[in-house]
């Protein structure tokens, strides 16, 4: 985005077939690529094994904060108040 923010999911084929994330992703109105992930190959690359997993990177493209599992309220608070502060550097 002009602000510098993308977000993009992944879904690891684990649990949920395509057709069912295609259909929740549509229902939930998803405005950001989803991606599936077929047999989790990319997240065995890139040792990815709790969910969600959540990586902020930077404009530099190097990773300024990550969030493994979900913390709720609390995860999501955290969440925003990351990207706020990573939107504000230059």
């Amino acid at each position: 985005s002009s602000e510098g923010l993308t977000i993009v999911e992944i879904d690891d084929g684990s649990t949920d077939s395509l057709e069912e994330v295609r259909n929740w992703a549509a229902s939930s109105g998803v405005p950001y690529p989803l991606y599936y992930d077929d047999n989790g190959r990319m997240c065995a690359a890139y040792c990815i094994h709790s969910f969600p997993y959540v990586l902020l990177v930077g404009r530099d493209g190097k990773v300024v904060w990550e969030l493994r599992g979900w913390l709720g309220e609390s995860g999501t608070t955290k969440m925003e108040d990351q990207i706020r502060k990573a939107l504000s550097r230059k």
